[in-house]
């Protein structure tokens, strides 16, 4: 039994290719845009990249003929971080993880033998037109069987499938090649299509090459709604027989006008109140925006980006500059504010504290902390007398699960940072609000049994106690109860 270990990444460079190669064109992993709406909150590499790169390292510029094999997609492989690759095996059967510390992300087995002589290839490729676009069709109301499918790869990529990934397409027989291509196209871009989550796969192949172009047959469909759970199975050119599962993941989630209406009714009792929420283009941040306007504060919304709101700041409050920018922007709008919601915050995982180095453990912290700290600094001076700064913080620095030490590291320090603050600017009210684990486009699983608590629910919580607070510049409000 042979053992090793190698560093292991995945860049945008291999995003791309792969998704040359192969034609899918998902959004989990092309679309910075949509993926930053998803549990993700970034693109992630595709799995069947990570599958291709590790044969590739196994395989050692070797000609292959794989038997079988078979993987999980267990975590996410993010673009751009550092990994190790686990090869132990022989030259019969060989295992592949992908691990980050103590935590497997891609665990894949194979049974393989290593060929002496050149193999014939297929004399030629189908014609197949890929999507251009993912489905976004429910798998519930896609055909549960499809008698035929043809699939061909794109040739034009394989010169730089060699470079990037080292990975010759003499080494591996087409067939299987297109096999593995084919699994992450059908997935991302037929069924279950724009939603997919790609979990597990297993081919097993026949011995002999074949003459005729790629087809996959007979390629039955089970989707189980209750857990929304795709199973594919079938078999095709030079394969005895596959299976596919994939999850059909929830749609982004919209808090309409009309809900917001219906929580908060027409009472405008905030009638010209000057107001800066950061982080509202989705999540909590847009929900308690619209929530404020609709009790009639003007309301400025900061975004990242540019937005369609025609009150809205844009920035990014990691940079002096900006921050200093939309400062300005509050003055000659409307002077002084007076009422400021820090919702602004980077995007979490869960994640084991061993499985960081202490770069980038201190690095996140350092990335959460920069947009509070610069905005506060440069719109302290602009808070009227009487006025309102509220931190978004969370029930876990009371109630820390596991996995989330760099995030509430970064809460505790925000939150000492604004008690501090407290007792420097004593004509300025100070709050913290310790909000539950609310259902948003971060936290939507594709499956579970007690979903989170509606963001509306928590931000009718949050104006409820603003409204009511006692005497006194400093004040914790925690908005989450044993119900949640």
């Amino acid at each position: 039994m042979v053992r090793s270990e190698t560093p292991f990444c995945l860049t945008d460079a291999h995003n791309r290719l792969f998704c040359a190669l192969s034609h899918d064109r998902n959004p989990l992993h092309s679309d910075p845009d949509y993926a930053r709406r998803t549990p993700f909150g970034q693109t992630i590499s595709y799995g069947m990249a990570a599958v291709l790169l590790a044969l590739a390292r196994s395989a050692t510029g070797r000609r292959i003929h794989i038997h079988s094999i078979r993987g999980q997609f267990l975590r996410p492989i993010f673009p751009g971080l550092d990994y190790r690759l686990e090869i132990a095996g022989d030259d019969l059967q060989t295992t592949l993880r992908v691990t980050k510390g103590s935590t497997t992300h891609l665990d894949a087995r194979i049974h393989w033998h290593a060929l002496d002589l050149p193999r014939s290839h297929a004399r030629e490729a189908p014609r197949f037109m890929p999507r251009g676009e993912a489905s976004a069709t429910s798998p519930s109301e896609a055909p549960l069987t499809i008698p035929e499918f043809a699939y061909a790869p794109a040739p034009e990529a394989f010169p730089e499938l060699q470079a990037l990934f080292h990975l010759a397409p003499e080494q591996i027989p087409c067939e299987q090649l297109a096999a593995l291509c084919w699994a992450s196209y059908f997935v991302g871009m037929e069924q279950p299509g724009r939603q997919a989550l790609f979990s597990e796969f297993e081919f097993e192949f026949t011995p002999e090459p074949s003459a005729i172009p790629h087809l996959l047959m007979e390629i039955d469909a089970r989707y189980d709604p209750r857990f929304r759970r795709l199973l594919l199975t079938g078999r095709g050119t030079t394969i005895r027989r596959f299976s596919l599962v994939a999850f059909h993941r929830p749609e982004p989630m919209d808090y309409s006008d009309e809900a917001l209406r219906a929580e908060f009714g027409m009472d405008r009792n905030l009638s010209g109140q000057r107001t800066l929420v950061t982080g509202t283009a989705r999540g909590f941040g847009s929900v308690v925006a619209r929530a404020l306007a609709l009790r009639g504060a003007a309301v400025l919304q900061h975004r990242r980006r540019s937005g369609d709101h025609n009150t809205s700041v844009v920035g990014e409050l990691s940079r002096d500059e900006d921050c200093q920018r939309i400062a300005a922007q509050v003055a000659t709008e409307v002077g002084q504010l007076d009422l400021l919601i820090h919702n602004a915050f980077p995007h979490v995982n869960a994640q084991k504290f061993l499985d960081q180095s202490p770069a980038e453990f201190l690095g996140y912290v350092q990335r959460a902390i920069d947009p509070t700290a610069r905005l506060t600094h440069h719109l302290l001076p602009l808070m009227a007398p009487g006025s309102t700064v509220v931190l978004v913080s969370s029930h876990y620095v009371c109630q820390p699960p596991p996995q989330f030490t760099h995030y509430i590291t970064t809460k505790a320090a925000l939150e000492g940072m604004v008690h501090s603050l407290a007792a420097e600017f004593p004509a300025v009210r100070f709050v913290i609000a310790r909000l539950p684990r609310m259902l948003t486009d971060q936290t939507q699983a594709i499956y579970e049994l007690r979903p989170p608590i509606s963001p509306t629910t928590i931000a009718q919580r949050l104006l409820s106690g603003l409204a009511t607070l006692p005497s006194g510049n400093f004040h914790e409000l925690n908005l989450f109860l044993p119900t949640d």
